[in-house]
């Protein structure tokens, strides 16, 4: 699911309004013969196409920047729901692959309503699952797994429980008390590999710690997410889900300063994270606010 950019049509009318930031891509109008023949060029750096030194090129930017444009520049907001169509078709579509993928399903399910690094996910242990110090249900990410968080000094990252995440976790208990999966019981990663061998898992004597092994942990996430792509025939990898979720926190939040509470980012464009502290009541207010967007309606 990449992001998409503005059609031709829509690049023009903003170029017209005085559309002005750099941007890397841009629309290359051919008027020979009276016609208008546009493709991409990727240039090494950003520019503004729009200047009049370049007559014959307009800046094709993302739907997202051309919003915080016309919010910022205009105080204009913009309401684009066909991303939140897209992540609705992809998590009823990860439901109904549940009993194919019952733990990767769940692991892509959280990515997409978290935000989070699939490296991350995958290597969530059910103790994170806990509350803050005001007793608000949330997942403890801790700093050792987290990207860019390996120094001592670094925080664990706290991601709020919001109605669509403590869906795919009451769905996730579901799955684990089915009776095929019960021994699993004993394994302390919050999604477990279906491929874990029940003779070590049985046997911690001669196995002390196989059920603590990554080998006992969700690994691959392809094959669900490929399937996913044949049912909704949509094109993106899985890092779409992180990109599209941080984009609709953004918009939801009113701009990446307080958009990166809830992705996680440590900085607003990868700067500011030292100087613009949130309390964590603000910060839960901001998970439900984002939350709210992807409550989707299950029939």
């Amino acid at each position: 699911m990449k992001e998409e950019l503005i059609t031709i049509e829509t690049a023009k009318l903003a170029k017209e309004k005085g559309f002005d930031i750099r941007c890397i891509k841009w629309y290359w109008v051919d008027n020979r013969n009276n016609t208008s023949n546009c493709s991409i060029k990727y240039p090494f750096t950003g520019m503004n196409w729009n200047h009049e030194r370049f007559p014959k090129r307009i800046s094709a930017v993302t739907q997202s920047l051309l919003q915080k444009w016309l919010r910022e520049k205009h105080n204009i907001i913009v309401i684009v729901d066909r991303l939140e169509l897209q992540l609705e078709e992809i998590d009823n579509a990860l439901i109904s692959l549940k009993d194919k993928f019952p733990f990767q399903s769940e692991c892509l399910r959280l990515m997409l309503h978290t935000g989070m690094r699939g490296e991350e996910c995958k290597k969530i242990t059910r103790s994170m699952i806990t509350e803050d110090k005001l007793g608000n249900p949330v997942i403890e990410l801790k700093r050792y797994i987290a990207k860019g968080r390996t120094h001592q000094q670094q925080k664990d990252i706290i991601y709020d429980i919001t109605p669509p995440i403590r869906a795919v976790l009451d769905s996730l208990k579901a799955q684990l008390d089915k009776p095929e999966f019960k021994p699993y019981q004993f394994v302390p990663w919050l999604f477990p590999t279906t491929r874990i061998s029940l003779e070590k898992l049985s046997n911690p004597d001669k196995y002390p710690n196989y059920a603590k092994s990554h080998n006992c942990r969700t690994k691959a996430l392809d094959d669900t997410f490929n399937a996913v792509r044949k049912i909704t025939h949509f094109e993106g990898s899985i890092k779409t889900l992180r990109k599209a979720f941080v984009g609709i926190a953004n918009d939801t939040l009113g701009g990446a300063h307080k958009g990166k509470k809830i992705s996680k980012h440590k900085t607003e464009q990868i700067n500011s994270g030292v100087y613009d502290k949130a309390s964590r009541t603000d910060t839960k207010n901001m998970a439900n606010k984002v939350g709210e967007v992807l409550s989707f309606k299950k029939g």
